[in-house]
């Protein structure tokens, strides 16, 4: 029943201008302040993360904003799922030309190795990550995170649900983390005050 009604729909860098937003307005600045005070740590959690190709953007991304200097981070990637066969599918890293549809990311070809199987991540991108199964309505937060991304998820819950698993993103955020919806969801009324709003299009939000 689970597999009939969720949808395992995902791509590398799905919604490109989200990932522009991440990229120019969060990421970019949070870790430029970072290495001026020397706190060179970074965490996301990946929500749903489905077959794993959020999580491995997320870390391609790092890899293109730190360059060498990535060596000298500390660097922690959770994604997560119900789907004990999708993480599986993670795990492995192993993609085909469906994850790759539509596609458009700059420089992307290097962080592949290109075998019979399918596109591998390359061992330097998939070592930031690890998955877990993770039940966002019954599980505690499985750590404190600068970046939750939780896209297309909370449209499969109630309405009472979202500001439940909202409440729990607030509580998991570090000081100023900041969460990332689906373009179609927005922050439920009830918990809007726990949040300011960095780019309402692309439904990113900053701890208050």
């Amino acid at each position: 029943l689970l597999d009939t009604l969720t949808i395992n729909f995902t791509c590398f860098f799905r919604d490109r201008s989200t990932f522009v937003v991440l990229r120019d307005e969060v990421l970019r600045p949070m870790l430029d302040a970072r290495a001026r005070h020397g706190q060179r740590r970074f965490s996301a959690w990946s929500a749903g993360c489905a077959s794993g190709e959020e999580p491995y953007s997320l870390a391609i991304l790092l890899h293109q904003l730190l360059g060498a200097a990535i060596r000298t981070w500390q660097i922690r990637i959770l994604g997560t799922d119900l789907d004990e066969q999708m993480l599986e599918r993670a795990r492995q890293a192993v993609y085909g030309p469906f994850s790759f549809r539509g596609t458009q990311w700059p420089d992307l070809d290097r962080f592949f190795e290109v075998t019979d199987a399918g596109c591998v991540v390359i061992p330097e991108v998939k070592a930031l990550v690890q998955f877990r199964r993770h039940d966002l309505m019954t599980d505690p937060p499985p750590g404190r995170f600068d970046l939750i991304l939780c896209r297309n998820v909370l449209i499969y819950f109630r309405r009472s649900q979202q500001v439940q698993i909202c409440q729990t993103f607030h509580r998991a955020l570090n000081r100023r983390g900041v969460l990332v919806l689906g373009k179609t969801e927005i922050l439920p009324t009830e918990v809007a005050g726990l949040f300011e709003t960095v780019n309402l299009r692309e439904r990113v939000y900053r701890k208050r």
